[in-house]
């Protein structure tokens, strides 16, 4: 008698699966999940009228990708993937994936706040209980020092434990000025042009700096997308927990997401633009809230938290979050800001 590995196993029980969800398609019946949580920019978008048409973008290991009818997207994931700023979760059963529900790139969509449905796939999804996230967190106060104190023990724990390949040279040669491996080496004078362009409010400066950044590197979200996503969400929620909201740092916001629109992946744009607005996935909110006024003993967890996430992504998104954690410190006076 052979013995089955568990992976074989595993394969046939994830084949059966979706078999058995082609016969229930086949035969007309409907393949019912229930949403867990939703972020509340996704409830914004589906209220004040009926559904909206969707279409499925893209499907992944553990996330779905829906492209709405004006082009924003939702990502759809699993109970166990981190909810992103843009993002829904759904209980799928033991062992399934996306796509083992028979979702395909193409597919037909429509998304409410009550229900998902997707006919091809004879999937419907009940969202009426799935609680609200909020994906802009609430830091509280703090001062520069205090700031500047807590980002160099992020910093710290970054350089000893962020992953490679990737963006994290530029915590130790921020201008790429040394021999770097890619894609630091290309991203070490924009990065440094981006800095210095927010620090000093020109707003031309960084919009070129960020088409520059937009795009570099492989990947969904490129290394120079996960760069500005941090960047810009560092930029706008330390601005506030510092009291130096204002025009001028606006004016900043808004040139990196116009500088990164042409270049950046699809979602990499959709995340910068969440950052712009401080709305950033999970373990960057718990990184944040750390960072910015919350309870010091949280710091070296929530780092570690971004730093697990992908290959390279969250480190990346590290090294743009204290870099533009750098960039504000470095913005003076405090007038400019009013």
């Amino acid at each position: 008698m052979t013995l089955l590995g568990r992976d074989t196993i595993r394969r046939d029980q994830t084949a059966l699966r979706t078999d058995e969800r082609r016969s229930a398609r086949s035969e007309g019946r409907i393949i019912g999940l229930e949403g867990r949580r939703i972020s509340r920019w996704v409830i914004e978008r589906l209220t004040g009228g009926g559904a909206r048409d969707a279409t499925v973008a893209s499907v992944h290991t553990r996330v779905a990708i829906l492209r709405l009818d004006r082009g924003e997207l939702v990502c759809v994931g699993t109970t166990s993937v981190p909810l992103a700023a843009n993002g829904l979760s759904i209980d799928l059963p033991p062992g399934a994936a996306p796509w083992t529900l028979g979702l395909e790139a193409g597919q037909a969509a429509m998304l409410s706040r009550w229900s998902l449905s997707i006919p091809a796939a004879g999937l419907c999804v009940d969202l009426a209980g799935a609680s609200r996230w909020e994906p802009r967190p609430r830091p509280g106060p703090t001062s520069p020092r205090e700031l500047a104190r807590r980002a160099r023990r992020a910093r710290a724990l970054t350089v000893a434990e962020g992953n490679s390949p990737s963006l994290l040279p530029l915590l130790w040669d921020s201008a790429g000025a040394g021999l770097l491996p890619e894609p630091a080496r290309s991203a070490g004078p924009p990065a440094a042009i981006l800095g210095a362009a927010a620090a000093a409010a020109e707003p031309d400066g960084v919009r070129r700096a960020a088409a520059r950044l937009a795009g570099l590197g492989p990947g969904l979200t490129p290394s120079g997308d996960d760069y500005l996503a941090g960047f810009a969400a560092a930029w706008v929620l330390a601005a506030a927990a510092l009291g130096r909201e204002g025009p001028a740092g606006a004016a900043v916001q808004d040139a990196l997401v116009r500088g990164a629109a042409p270049g950046a992946s699809p979602l990499g744009r959709a995340w910068i633009a969440h950052a712009a607005r401080g709305e950033v996935a999970e373990p960057l909110a718990r990184f944040l809230t750390a960072l910015l006024g919350g309870p010091p003993e949280a710091l070296a967890g929530s780092t570690r938290g971004v730093l697990g996430l992908g290959a390279s992504s969250g480190t990346d998104w590290m090294v743009g979050a204290l870099s533009g954690v750098d960039a504000l410190l470095a913005a003076a006076p405090v007038a400019r800001w009013n």
